[in-house]
């Protein structure tokens, strides 16, 4: 079994780095799908690269039916440019994994694709780099979650 384990409380995020080309001007971590609409639909009327399992609509009937029988709660995290432009809209679900606070995709075993809904053009510049930058800005943001748990994602 591998498990990860954060090595000392976050410390306060650090003014944001910049990311090469697609600098990510500001992190929001939204607690409800209503409040992350706006942004999702920006981003699928850009014709977001996703999957249908990403899809606004089939994440709130299954919120809806089944997140209130395993207390999940939503965690979207979603990236802006300097323009206040969505980039990138993760759309997970708090839960439990043991004594872990984790963040999952919506949908669990009922989805067969995981992934974020990225605007086309960040998709093709976005690196491993940038990833990584992201995370400790969003480690920041949440100190609670433990971990993140990322299943069933393409290349």
């Amino acid at each position: 079994m591998n498990i990860a384990f954060r090595p000392s409380p976050p410390t306060a995020p650090d003014a944001p780095e910049p990311l090469g080309s697609t600098p990510v001007a500001r992190i929001e971590i939204f607690e409800n799908l209503a409040a992350a609409n706006a942004c999702w639909h920006k981003l699928d009327g850009l014709g977001a690269v996703a999957s249908p399992y990403q899809n606004y609509d089939w994440v709130r009937l299954w919120h809806r039916h089944v997140s209130p029988h395993g207390g999940m709660t939503p965690c979207l995290i979603a990236g802006f440019d300097a323009t206040n432009e969505p980039m990138f809209l993760w759309p997970f679900v708090r839960d439990r994994f043991g004594p872990f606070q984790i963040a999952t995709f919506f949908g669990g075993k009922h989805a067969t694709i995981n992934m974020a809904l990225w605007r086309r053009d960040v998709a093709d510049d976005f690196t491993a780099a940038d990833i990584k930058s992201v995370l400790k800005r969003v480690a920041g943001m949440a100190p609670d979650l433990d971990f993140l748990l990322l299943f069933n994602q393409p290349h």
